[in-house]
């Protein structure tokens, strides 16, 4: 009966030091994990700052059809290459000055709008809107089509080109236009599935005006 009297003491105390090696391990447990959650939230914070939308090559092999990821092309080499500039500048004033009739609704729908500011679109509209007795459409119905043919480019600084065509209407001399063009690459821009299929650079016109070249 002694002898379990002075174990008693000592049971006390081992439980005592159990219990402060476990309070100490869980609050080693509790910093690791707010640590834990600090750092993800950190990580998350920086991916949302630097995450970008680069365009990519698809190869499709003939035989399997596989696609595969040929290179990764970052939107900055798109944006620096005079040559992408000059075909983008004329793919646009093509889509604008161009009237054929089975294209003209998607150009007009899709194409125009997904590489317009609201300012440029509004003039492309207001002229070639069906409603407009003077409009392509109004004109020549399904029987004419309007071309282009282009002469020279000249890039005044990095974003801004100045542009030779001449005007093909139906039974008409072509008509030589200049037309300056400012533009930009704007991402995140909203738009829909088929206008980011249009435009997948975000080529973005924000300065569109035609003059007659002899003016």
């Amino acid at each position: 009966m002694q002898n379990k009297e002075q174990n008693a003491p000592t049971w006390y105390k081992e439980s005592y030091e159990i219990a402060i090696v476990q309070r100490n391990v869980l609050a080693v447990l509790v910093v690791l994990c707010l640590l834990g959650l600090i750092a993800s939230a950190l990580l998350i914070k920086h991916i949302k700052n630097t995450e970008s939308i680069e365009p990519f090559v698809v190869e499709i092999d003939s035989i399997t059809g596989i696609p595969t990821v040929v290179k990764s092309v970052p939107v900055e080499e798109y944006s620096t290459s005079v040559a992408m500039k000059r075909a983008l500048v004329m793919q646009y004033i093509r889509a604008r000055e161009e009237y054929i009739p089975q294209t003209f609704r998607y150009q007009y729908k899709i194409v125009v709008p997904s590489m317009s500011s609201p300012d440029s679109y509004d003039s492309y509209v207001t002229k070639n809107t069906p409603s407009n007795p003077q409009s392509p459409s109004a004109v020549y119905g399904e029987k004419g089509i309007i071309t282009v043919d282009w002469k020279s480019i000249v890039f005044l600084n990095d974003n801004t080109a100045q542009v030779r065509i001449n005007v093909n209407y139906p039974g008409k001399t072509p008509v030589g236009k200049l037309v300056l063009v400012a533009f930009e690459f704007k991402n995140n821009r909203p738009l829909s599935a088929e206008q980011a299929l249009a435009n997948p650079l975000n080529f973005y016109v924000t300065l569109y005006r035609v003059t007659d070249e002899n003016a």
